[in-house]
């Protein structure tokens, strides 16, 4: 039978070797919080035709959106984007400005998701 508590010393090493780099990256990087605490929009289209994130800022740019997050989700050929951006109110003219500009420029999308916290 192994007496666990005997090699107490190993345990509490191995405790530290994983607590202290947890502890010294968030002191220096802080906490990157969600949009559960930040408040936001999250939406996440599909484009017909592929696209870049590069295109995608630069309409949502044109259009006020300053400070929005832009991530692929799924493979590449889905053509399907995350976009997180400061809060945009369902049914609104800016929402529809968006949309607009979206087809415009790029083509045709779906609305996959589209949740607001704030």
């Amino acid at each position: 039978m192994f007496h666990l508590a005997s090699k107490r010393r190993l345990w509490f090493a191995i405790s530290l070797i994983v607590i202290v780099p947890g502890l010294i990256s968030l002191l220096l990087f802080g906490l990157r919080l969600g949009i559960d605490f930040t408040g936001g929009t999250l939406w996440e289209v599909r484009f017909d035709q592929p696209t870049a994130s590069g295109q995608i800022a630069a309409i949502l740019e044109e259009n006020g959106v300053e400070s929005a997050t832009i991530q692929q989700t799924g493979e590449a050929a889905d053509n399907t984007w995350l976009i997180r951006m400061p809060e945009l109110v369902e049914g609104s003219a800016e929402k529809d400005t968006i949309e607009a500009a979206f087809v415009e420029d790029i083509g045709s999308f779906t609305e996959l998701e589209f949740s607001s916290v704030g």
